[in-house]
């Protein structure tokens, strides 16, 4: 069965991730006959097998994809949309942005089958919008697009696994209808009230409901760069507890009932938490350890995983383009390897584990790690698990019944929590919590890792290959000179990159709204080449589009040298027929002859 189970995997994931077609969604007819032919001739079963999870990976992408395509009519101008608001995030009194499930596009209608949602902004409005809400707004579409390079975040990615198949502007509010927000958005209004003025409510909100539109980006940045995230996305510990509270309670109802009740327990929770990704993941392997504990059936734990992570891939393989799907499944895997190969390893051994083997995603996804991750995890892992979470939980479910109670279990809670966030916020006030990390320096620690564990299996063979690759990535030679032009929009960035070192010519623009390509893409992409100064930083002019960016790179990189067109404190003055040695590059400036205005018609010439 496993390996039936991998090669039915491995198909729908390659097909997902780098298959350049796709097959229509009718393909799956020749899928029974794939089977037949894999059962009946043992040397096709391999091959066959991973036909059918590429073909059914392929036709549901195809599916999904489809409906998410903007109808032939509105690719130009103004369109009339009609839906359901599903999520709305307000940025101030006048502006927000809410994500719609469109029942039409001007005259193309849309099915609850394959549903368009839309993501949608509006500025210099006051009207209020509530989850739920149906509205016909006039806006103007446009495709999923965005910024391409080679770090950075990748919001085309994130759109698509999230099924968003367009964004636009409303332009003009046709007709709001409110509607009664359902008993789950009638809860969560409810703890909102209870909880308001809370220091930590967003927190809460994000423990109880999955809704975490109410902690802001700073104090989301905190979380992430300490390592705790996972804590506080409703996931596998959260699940877990719930369902261990039900087999609990249900232990005086007969042979079936500890299950029962633990799994309408966890179904319960998964519900107010709406059913988010790693909920799903969570969810579906209690179900699955439910249904063959009670069959009476053993299954090792990887089996387990294999099966939730079939049917979630088979489900929705755009799922595969989210970075928490990867590391949820992730984190799971390390788990159950690093008790596979410690069974006494403990909090600390599983802690070090994850630190260890999440390193090539978090690098891949987030261009670094959180180096105290580890420590910090040890310390509130008991206390998330034994009182935050059960309050938060206990206190959700005394608002309906009991408010006066939930308004004291939920002030105990922010307390907790804002004792959590002013430790974690006077520890990255005094330490750099997040430790940027190259491809490289990965690469040689997957390589000790997997030299530990052959060492630990006794595969002698395997550890000579992994010490020879080990030794050819330490002496091979880096990478020589690099020049990229980075993708900033209107604007412009080049880095020039050699053995470590960085010149930037320019940098991007940055928007009133907080939005900088330099936080973007540039800073992204210097962490994961591994420079962490600039030796020049070099600005043709002061427009916004190419200046933007400066003083926010000054304050998180150190810059050797500043050179600029206009005068300024701090900033070398620079003017045609100025020369300067770098590295063994000879950098010549062509413009301006007379400095001093800011303007520079002509970039810099490098040879």
């Amino acid at each position: 069965m496993d390996r039936t189970l991998i090669l039915l995997a491995v198909g729908a994931t390659l097909v997902a991730l780098i298959s350049p077609w796709l097959t229509p969604w009718w393909a799956v007819v020749a899928i029974p006959l794939l089977l037949v032919v894999a059962w009946s001739l043992p040397w096709l079963r391999a091959p066959c097998l991973l036909l059918c999870g590429a073909l059914s990976a392929s036709a549901m992408i195809d599916w999904r994809l489809g409906a998410l395509s903007l109808p032939e009519p509105s690719r130009k101008g103004t369109q009339m949309v009609s839906g359901q608001v599903v999520d709305i995030q307000y940025k101030n009194d006048s502006s927000g942005r809410l994500t719609l499930r469109a029942t039409s596009v001007d005259e193309q209608h849309f099915s609850s089958l394959r549903p368009l949602y839309l993501r949608l902004s509006w500025y210099d409005s006051e009207q209020t919008i509530e989850a739920g809400w149906k509205l016909t707004v006039a806006t103007r579409l446009r495709p999923v697009y965005g910024i391409a390079n080679p770090a950075g975040f990748d919001y085309p990615r994130w759109l698509y696994s999230r099924g968003i198949g367009a964004t636009g502007t409303i332009k003009e509010w046709q007709a709001i209808v409110p509607q009664h927000p359902g008993f789950r958005l009638d809860w969560l209004n409810r703890v909102r009230e209870l909880t308001r003025g809370f220091s930590s409510q967003g927190i809460i909100l994000a423990l109880s409901f999955g809704d975490r539109r109410f902690i802001n980006d700073s104090d989301w940045q905190l979380y992430r760069e300490a390592g705790i995230s996972h804590l506080l996305a409703i996931s596998g510990l959260h699940i877990g507890l719930v369902a261990l509270a039900g087999w609990w309670l249900g232990r005086g109802l007969g042979r079936y009932g500890p299950y029962l009740v633990a799994a309408a327990l966890a179904i319960s929770y998964a519900w107010l938490a709406g059913f988010t990704l790693p909920t799903q993941r969570a969810l579906l392997m209690l179900l699955i350890l439910s249904g063959v504990t009670l069959c009476q059936r053993y299954w090792p734990p990887w089996r387990y995983l294999l099966w939730t992570y079939l049917l979630l891939v088979l489900f929705d393989p755009l799922q595969l383009l989210n970075a928490g799907f990867w590391l949820s499944f992730g984190a799971v895997s390390v788990i159950l390897v690093t008790h596979w190969l410690y069974p006494r390893s403990g909090l600390v051994g599983i802690q070090l584990g994850l630190l260890l083997g999440l390193l090539p995603l978090q690098v891949l996804f987030f261009d670094g790690v959180s180096w105290v991750a580890l420590f910090i995890n040890l310390l509130l892992i008991p206390l998330f698990t034994l009182l935050v979470i059960p309050g938060v939980l206990l206190a959700t479910g005394c608002s309906l019944l009991w408010p006066a109670l939930s308004s004291w279990l939920f002030y105990g809670a922010d307390k907790l929590l804002s004792g959590v966030h002013l430790a974690l916020g006077g520890l990255q006030s005094q330490l750099p919590l997040w430790l940027p990390f190259s491809w490289e320096w990965v690469m040689v620690i997957v390589a000790v890792v997997f030299l530990l564990s052959c060492w630990r299996l006794k595969m002698h063979l395997p550890m000579v290959v992994g010490v020879a690759c080990l030794l050819l990535s330490c002496f091979s030679p880096g990478p020589g000179w690099q020049v990229r032009v980075l993708d900033v929009g209107q604007g412009l960035a080049v880095m020039v990159i050699k053995e470590g070192r960085a010149l930037l010519y320019d940098t991007g623009n940055a928007y009133p709204g907080g939005f900088s390509y330099a936080q973007a893409v540039i800073l992204p992409t210097l962490r994961k080449a591994g420079v962490d100064r600039l030796d020049y930083l070099i600005l043709s002019h002061r427009d916004r589009d190419h200046a933007g960016g400066a003083a926010f790179l000054a304050g998180k990189v150190k810059i050797g040298e500043h050179i600029g067109s206009w005068r300024a404190q701090g900033k070398r003055l620079c003017r045609a027929g100025q020369r300067f040695e770098w590295q063994g590059l000879s950098v010549a400036i062509l413009h301006p002859g007379k400095p001093g205005r800011g303007i520079m018609r002509t970039p810099a010439y490098y040879r």
